[in-house]
């Protein structure tokens, strides 16, 4: 369920200059005090939801402020995006009720926020296991490295790999019943060839071979095969094997 950003919040502006946006605008924040409240959001079946938040910032550098939903605040950061025109998502696990009695709130504490576009609200289940590749292990030999050079990823940021033998590890992949499934991999690659390297799901090793996606902000997604145990918890690791790979931002997984 997506939800516009509200057209008549308290201190929020409402805003159409910078382009890119959806429906007929979207919110622009002043530097403190600023509040923006969603009324009677849909819990969509309720307990924790990996929420969307579609939003643009220029820049360089994060803003912070405040996320309340029914009552349980914390902060949120927002990276830069680069530009007002360049939309982004944040991600953020809020805990929603299983009714339409669901408010969530947006506050600048002394920053002014994102430009806000919309929220977006999973159904009961989502429909893939995400998991940002900023959150994965890496390797300690030849390590790779967060960065957030880039703009147009999701989350915190995105790796980028050294030329060999540098992993990342997800450790604890979600079965979700086993077996065969699809997962995507949301990458950027500026080169003018494809890099390979290497896949490994559960000790079974394969070449993994990214194409190029044109620039470096230019973020695409390449769909691999694997197969998933049933039982207990998977383990996934990307190997750089002579040529850094692409920079990789998330893998999702579907259910």
């Amino acid at each position: 369920m997506k939800l516009k950003a509200p057209s008549s919040p308290v201190a929020a502006l409402p805003e159409a200059t910078s382009g890119g946006f959806s429906g007929s605008g979207y919110l622009s924040f002043p530097t403190t005090g600023s509040t923006a409240t969603f009324n009677n959001v849909s819990g969509n079946g309720g307990g924790v939801k990996n929420i969307g938040i579609r939003y643009a910032l220029a820049g360089t550098a994060s803003r912070a402020g405040t996320l309340t939903v029914n009552g349980v605040t914390t902060s949120i950061t927002f990276p830069a995006t680069g530009a007002f025109t360049t939309w982004a998502t944040l991600r953020v696990n809020a805990t929603l009720s299983n009714n339409s009695t669901n408010v969530v709130r947006f506050a600048s504490t002394g920053a002014d926020l994102a430009n806000i576009d919309y929220l977006n609200i999973p159904p009961t289940r989502n429909p893939a296991d995400v998991y940002p590749a900023e959150n994965a292990t890496r390797g300690s030999t030849t390590p790779c490295w967060v960065e957030t050079t880039n703009t147009g990823f999701n989350v915190t940021g995105y790796i980028n790999f050294t030329a060999t033998t540098s992993t990342l590890t997800l450790s604890s992949v979600n079965p979700d019943g086993g077996g065969t499934r699809a997962m995507t991999i949301r990458y950027a690659l500026r080169a003018a060839g494809a890099r390979t390297g290497a896949l490994t799901v559960d000790g079974v090793n394969t070449a993994i071979t990214f194409q190029p996606a044109g620039a470096w902000p230019t973020w695409a997604t390449m769909t691999v095969n694997l197969t998933l145990s049933a039982t207990g918890t998977n383990t996934i690791q990307f190997t750089s094997t002579g040529a850094d790979l692409a920079n990789v931002d998330e893998i999702s997984i579907p259910w």
